[in-house]
């Protein structure tokens, strides 16, 4: 029988010695973004169905649930765009093209279709406001496939005018300051006709310690921007050309809006800021500080995402590439109501057919 050779059994050792330390890294780092998971965990409150589930369908919710089971042809009518501009402070008793409190076996039935797309409402809020008076300052609806692939963003004006249950019609950040993350997602889910899996909410605080962990970003400033708010401490100073390399200065050019594009530029400077993070983050030098990116959002974010399902998200979509985020674009018109005189986004109700639509479409996979 053959003995092994001093020099190549060494060699062995070795190689076991290397492998086993590789193996511990990693289930080191599995355990620390398995920790993370579980401390950015925050499951939504249960809300009483009991009543929906009971209650016979109206109209409206028989037209809508008819038109999903493909048995119908034609949708619900909706008011107008003009009977919508009511004021903010009276509630309005009509009915819409989503009603405001969909029966749960209505909510449930996209569900029921499709496993292979989730939707996740991103939430962006500023830091420094707590309690009652946080209001979302970014709202994107993101469609993200179960299993990697492309993953398509729909930025929501924060001025967007829409039906606020309880509150009438109002700007649809507001939702946040009335009844926190659940009726915001109500609220976006009866705006847009589609159902929200999962919420993602990103404070502020935790946006600039990650791009200041990654060694800021290669985007620069389009133009320059200017704009200061004491009420708030908001102090925006960039100028043409300059390179966003602080979580600081990324924030600042993802949130300024005080320009002739207001909440559309804001939006499409917001979708290339993530870009850039994903372009950066993906960086060789980066891979390294993956653990301390999993400690900042530990601290700093907040999803009803089960720990298992959020890390299995993390390393189905760890070496996705920049061009494999798609956006979608909500049109509209931003101008002041002739109602009660303030600045709304205004969407008519072809266009929220036209965005369920391919919402609809992207969950069941037929991007």
């Amino acid at each position: 029988m053959n003995k092994m050779s001093p020099n190549r059994k060494r060699f062995w050792v070795a190689s076991w010695v290397v492998l086993s330390l590789v193996c511990i890294v990693a289930l080191g780092g599995l355990y620390k973004f398995y920790r993370a998971a579980v401390q950015i965990y925050d499951p939504a409150p249960k809300e009483n169905t009991r009543a929906a589930n009971e209650a016979p369908l109206d109209a409206s919710s028989q037209s809508y649930l008819h038109y999903l089971q493909g048995k119908a042809d034609t949708r619900p009518q909706t008011a107008s765009i003009e009977e919508t501009q009511k004021p903010a402070n009276k509630r309005v008793e009509q009915k819409s093209l989503f009603p405001n409190l969909l029966p749960a076996r209505l909510q449930e039935l996209p569900n029921k279709q499709s496993k292979k797309v989730e939707t996740f409402l991103l939430l962006g809020v500023d830091s420094r406001r707590k309690g009652d008076r946080a209001r979302a300052d970014t709202i994107m609806l993101v469609t993200v496939p179960e299993l990697g692939g492309d993953v398509h963003m729909l930025s929501i004006p924060r001025d967007t005018h829409v039906q606020v249950e309880g509150h009438g019609y109002t700007k649809i950040n507001h939702a946040m300051s009335y009844g926190g993350v659940p009726l915001l997602k109500r609220t976006v889910q009866n705006f847009l006709g589609v159902p929200v899996d999962h919420t993602v909410l990103v404070d502020f605080d935790g946006f600039r310690k990650v791009v200041d962990q990654i060694g800021g970003l290669e985007l620069k400033a389009e133009k320059a921007m200017d704009y200061d708010d004491p009420s708030d401490g908001t102090s925006i100073h960039l100028q043409a050309g300059q390179k966003l390399a602080t979580g600081k200065l990324a924030l600042d050019y993802a949130r300024f809006r005080h320009d002739v594009e207001a909440d559309t530029g804001r939006m499409r400077r917001q979708q290339q800021v993530i870009r850039a993070m994903i372009q950066q983050g993906g960086k060789p030098d980066n891979w390294g500080r993956m653990f301390k990116l999993a400690e900042i959002a530990g601290e700093h974010v907040k999803t009803d995402v089960p720990p298992r399902e959020w890390v299995r998200l993390v390393m189905s979509y760890a070496y996705n590439k920049p061009e494999q985020i798609q956006t979608l674009k909500i049109e509209g018109v931003n101008r002041i109501s002739d109602s009660d005189h303030l600045w709304y986004f205004f969407v008519t109700d072809q266009e929220r057919r036209r965005l369920r639509s391919v919402l609809e479409q992207l969950r069941r996979g037929n991007a």
